[in-house]
Formats: structure tokens, sequence, C-alpha cells
């Protein structure tokens, strides 16, 4: 089976197609066909190609086209027909970005609020009762009575006094200035680079 060997041909705007290097190497051949990636078929003149060190071959257009248009007489020349098509490609870039900072304010305000507080008054009442038995601690409302005892010669219970404790609850208002902090967000754009572009 015999081996084919195929060059690559480009142009200036990249690959164009592959070509038979036996077809290329016949001499009396003044064009050869260029197989493209499409599957078409292009006519080229020999003269329109040339060896490059890597081993491809680069496509002359405009020496191409020039071989094609002089050709004339009983020869048949063939006019290449050659479209370019556009590729669009979209980047994301940064054109710009925002930076968010927070700024601590204080102030200085004046609260003025009712402050409670217990008053204890102690007031010893006298009694002088001669008891039974001791009557221990009550409580008569807001006062807490506490007896006070005493025993004499004659060995009776006398209640001498009577100590009252009373608590009540009184209320005053009181100023004073507190420092309050709050936050503020600071949003500032920079120059950067995040768009959509598109490019040919």
């Amino acid at each position: 089976m015999v081996q084919l060997h195929y060059l690559t041909v480009h142009d200036n705007d990249g690959f164009v197609g592959t070509l038979d290097a036996a077809e290329l190497a016949n001499p009396r051949s003044d064009v050869v066909v260029v197989h493209t990636q499409g599957g078409h078929e292009l006519f080229v003149p020999v003269k329109a190609l040339t060896e490059e060190a890597d081993g491809t071959l680069r496509l002359d257009r405009l020496q191409m086209a020039g071989e094609a248009a002089g050709m004339g007489g009983n020869e048949e020349g063939v006019i290449p027909r050659i479209e370019e098509t556009a590729q669009v490609h979209t980047d994301v870039q940064t054109v710009a970005c925002t930076c968010i900072a927070k700024q601590v304010h204080t102030q200085t305000v004046e609260i003025d609020e009712p402050l409670g507080h217990d008053v204890v008054e102690v007031k010893r009442v006298p009694v002088n009762k001669v008891i039974d038995k001791s009557p221990g601690l009550r409580v008569d409302g807001d006062t807490t009575i506490v007896p006070i005892l005493e025993e004499r010669l004659v060995k009776v219970l006398v209640l001498k006094e009577e100590v009252h404790i009373t608590r009540r609850r009184e209320e005053r208002r009181q100023a004073r200035e507190v420092t309050l902090r709050r936050e503020e967000a600071v949003v500032q754009r920079l120059p950067g680079r995040t768009e959509s572009t598109e490019s040919l």
C-alpha cells in the first residue's frame, strides 16, 4: 500500500488545508489541489506556494489571484473564490471596582431618666407592756417590727419597745451625658478592568 504524504498549507490568517506532496513534486503540474478543513478543494498555482523552514507551505493569496488572472489564450484558468469569515470573541475585562469602607462616628447626647432607690426609716416605739411570750418578728405592710424584750427582777417579760423599720421607694432624676457611636458606609468607585468586550 502506498502511503500518502501531505503538507500543511497556511497563509497570514492561519491554517488553510493540506496538499499531497506527490502532486507538488510533479514538474508538469502548474496547479495543485489544496484540501481545506471544511472539505472543499482549492486550486492553487504552484508559484503562489513558498516552502517554509519547518516544512510547511505558505500561500501568497495576492500572487495566487495574479496567477489566476494572468491565465489566458487556449489555457484553462481557474480563478479561486476567496471568502473571509468573521469570528466574534467575548472577553471579560476589569474596568472598574467598587471599594466599600465603614466609618465610625461618635456623638454626645444627654439623657434624663428617673432613678429609684430605697430609703429605710428606723423609729423606736416605747411599749412597756408585760407579755407572756416573745411576739417575734412581724411585718405590717412596708414596716418590719422587731420586738425588744427585757426581763425584770419579778421575772416578768416586758415588751419594752418596738423598732419599726419602714422601707419606702423614692425616685430622683439624674441627667448624664453619654457618647454614642454609629457606622456609615462609604462607597468609592475605583478605576478597574471589568467589562464585557467584543472583538472581531
